[in-house]
């Protein structure tokens, strides 16, 4: 089985799939894999460290301000689509998985329209435009949330939970203290934020 992954700009759409990519492998099932990524984001150094092959395409934000940036979207939106198609034709791969990202839309998208299979994970507890957008093409939907679900389409959504890689779950404090810096004298305070995980 040929499986496309797709995600980028940042890291959040790229951890939840190399998750899934240990646990299969740990399957030992025969799976040929390929990433395709945006060309400048940080997910190409961390995609091949894991001997995956990795192709970058166009990825076409959607401002949510006004700018002339929006003029320039559809001749972006049209370039992005031809380098999707191109990959889809040469890959020709049998699913297409991703967790978010503008660079995975016109994949979701082209391969409805190819008929390959296409599933659509969403970790954060609010669905971004990208997701809103391939949950509409997409074969399979799942979600980290319960909550999450009335977002998408009832018949195709399921609740799984987050995929988090082994070595997460594996963590020393005494590496932690080297990496970081800190005192082992001292209390640490950590502090996570952003979106809608962050309201206490």
């Amino acid at each position: 089985m040929k499986i496309l992954l797709s995600g980028g700009g940042t890291l959040g759409p790229v951890t939840p799939l190399l998750g899934l990519v240990e646990y299969w492998r740990a399957q030992n099932e025969p799976v040929d894999l390929v990433w395709v990524g945006t060309v400048h984001g940080p997910e190409a150094s961390l995609v091949t460290s894991q001997d995956i092959r990795f192709i970058s395409i166009a990825s076409v934000k959607m401002p949510r301000y006004v700018s002339f940036y929006w003029v320039t979207v559809p001749f972006r939106l049209v370039y992005a689509f031809v380098e999707a198609w191109n990959v889809l034709k040469i890959e020709q791969p049998d699913v297409i998985v991703t967790a978010g990202g503008y660079v995975s839309v016109p994949l979701v998208v082209l391969g409805r329209l190819k008929g390959i299979r296409s599933w659509v994970h969403q970790q954060d507890l609010l669905p971004g435009l990208a997701n809103k957008i391939m949950a509409r093409f997409a074969t399979k939907i799942s979600v980290t949330f319960d909550a999450s679900k009335d977002a998408f389409s009832a018949h195709k959504t399921e609740v799984t939970g987050n995929a988090v890689r082994a070595s997460m779950l594996q963590g020393s404090r005494e590496r932690a203290l080297l990496k970081f810096g800190l005192r082992a004298d001292r209390k640490t305070l950590l502090v996570l934020g952003g979106g809608s995980g962050a309201t206490w």
